[in-house]
């Protein structure tokens, strides 16, 4: 793997402790995610990709 493939900064939004990461994804993915924000109303991509996120976290750790 070469260097760091990862853009970490910490914030806080909301009261709550946030990390910020960069990452690529295929821009088809992205166009995805786009018009599940316009359908879902999502105020943006990082809130659906945050839920995203939560909702598959929480699907593995039901899981485990």
């Amino acid at each position: 793997m070469r260097g760091n493939m990862w853009h970490i900064s910490e914030s806080e939004d909301d009261g709550e402790n946030m990390i910020h990461l960069t990452l690529r994804l295929p821009k088809p993915l992205i166009e995805e995610v786009d018009s599940l924000v316009t359908v879902h109303h999502f105020a943006n991509r990082q809130e659906a990709l945050r839920e995203a996120i939560r909702e598959f976290v929480n699907a593995k750790r039901q899981r485990a």
